[in-house]
């Protein structure tokens, strides 16, 4: 059945069911396909979401209060009976309500809420990509638009094959009905190698960002911006192959040698800029890594401004050359604007604020400030684990950096019985071959060595 005739069946159905006109109908169905299901309402839609907005600002305040969590309440109920438990605006509440929960110290009832929102997105998110797939078809775009969605919901869940499969699906039935050289079955290739790259499949990636660069080179030109942005890709690829010093040649294709004749105001040539302070910090050519970070830092903070994430980022890369150098302090001074400032932004569960206290972390150890990174390699732990489940990479990883932490600060028993359990949980989720599994292993590998013990059970 085309797509056409499977809108025009859904339709037919609706007039059927509820006898609208075909107007109204096609309206009504059309509706559903781009949002999912949505409670019925006596009143406008449109003014009932404005209202639940309303009292969404009402809690903008006095978090931590008694009153801030009653109005918080009120306007999940609110948002529950307009919207539905899955729309936007009530995952919103839901979300804002759990951090007053777990700020008040309520952290079992702060995770339930959480994992409720999470169960609640998700069943959204599957139910409109059932109901595109039955009203438009398998190969419709917008259908392939919610295949995407659930893609990425599973990766963040932790579901990482079972993303990768439908990025893959995605790509190919984007190659088979528009063809290789497609904007959209690009987009698809990126989206997909990025997958790979994420499962620790960095070969797999690079082989399909190597393509992605071939045809926008052949089709666009040197110097366009999708072929500068798929440089920068194939050279992260390349980095996460281990091969630093490809990626410093073929960055080095794009970025002539010195200031002349790049274009800072391009953001991909200073994606291609950082990708290249990576490989010089990989080929141990620290000073020129950080001579390029800094310079990179002021342009960024030339642009954006001091609180911009694009200079965010700038700041931790600049912050990991120094570190690479010795100066310990500098580093600090940097990662410690960073992180005081996706606090105040981002709030304190936020993934990039707790980046900057896995980068803060790193550098407390090579000060000696052991209790210091224990007490922020802990939070990110707790608060991974509590938001991202156990099986997540990034609690892994954290998983990792403590047990990491534990071990130089002498306690060898805890570290190794955390390693094990790191390990574990690495190879149930992603398999002996990832590299974050490799990782950990080598990780275990290197504290037994250290500390002469047996294997944990």
């Amino acid at each position: 059945m085309t797509q056409d005739a499977s809108l025009k069946k859904a339709i037919r159905a609706r007039m059927a069911e509820t006898g609208e006109k075909y107007t109204q109908a096609r309206r009504a169905v059309l509706a559903e396909i781009r949002v999912g299901s949505r409670p019925a309402t006596g009143s406008s839609y449109r003014d009932q979401v404005v209202r639940v907005r309303g009292e969404l600002a009402q809690f903008t305040e006095g978090l931590d209060s008694t009153a801030g969590r009653e109005r918080q309440e009120e306007a999940l109920q609110t948002a529950r009976r307009v919207c539905g438990d899955a729309h936007p605006a009530t995952l919103t509440v839901m979300n804002k309500l759990a951090e007053t929960l777990q700020a008040r110290g309520d952290h079992d009832e702060a995770r339930e809420l959480h994992m409720r929102a999470r169960t609640a997105h998700r069943r959204s998110r599957e139910g409109l990509l059932a109901i595109r797939r039955r009203v438009l078809g398998e190969e419709h775009p917008e259908t392939l638009v919610a295949l995407n969605d659930v893609a990425f919901m599973r990766c963040n869940e932790g579901d990482y094959a079972g993303a990768r499969d439908l990025q893959k699906h995605i790509f190919d039935v984007r190659r088979r009905v528009l063809g290789e050289e497609h904007e959209k079955t690009l987009a698809a290739m990126g989206n997909l190698a990025a997958m790979l790259l994420f499962l620790g499949e960095p070969d797999g990636a690079r082989d399909l960002q190597e393509q992605v660069l071939d045809i926008h080179r052949r089709v666009r030109g040197e110097e366009h911006p999708q072929t500068l942005a798929a440089a920068s890709n194939l050279a992260a690829s390349l980095l996460a192959c281990g091969d630093e010093a490809g990626a410093r040649e073929l960055i080095e294709q794009f970025l002539p040698a010195g200031q002349h004749g790049v274009d800072e105001e391009n953001p991909h040539t200073l994606v291609l800029m950082g990708h290249l302070v990576s490989a010089l910090r990989g080929l141990g050519d620290q000073g020129r890594a950080s001579e390029l970070a800094k310079q990179i830092l002021a342009i960024s903070r030339g642009q954006h401004g001091e609180e911009h994430p694009e200079t965010l980022l700038a700041m931790i890369r600049f912050a990991g050359t120094l570190r690479d150098e010795g100066d310990y302090q500098g580093a600090r001074d940097l990662q410690e604007g960073v992180l005081d400032v996706q606090r105040r932004v981002l709030g304190g569960e936020h993934r990039n604020t707790l980046h900057a206290m896995s980068d803060l972390a790193g550098t407390l150890e090579k000060q000696g400030d052991l209790a210091g990174a224990f007490e922020l390699r802990e939070h990110v732990l707790h608060t991974r684990q509590r938001t991202l489940g156990d099986r997540h990479v990034e609690t892994i990883q954290a998983m990792n950096d403590l047990a990491q932490t534990l071990f130089a600060d002498g306690e060898h028993t805890r570290a190794l019985r955390l390693g094990e359990q790191t390990l574990k949980a690495s190879k149930d989720a992603f398999g002996d071959e990832h590299g974050v599994t490799r990782a950990t292993a080598a990780s275990l590998k290197d504290m037994r060595s250290q500390g002469n013990g047996p294997k944990v059970i």
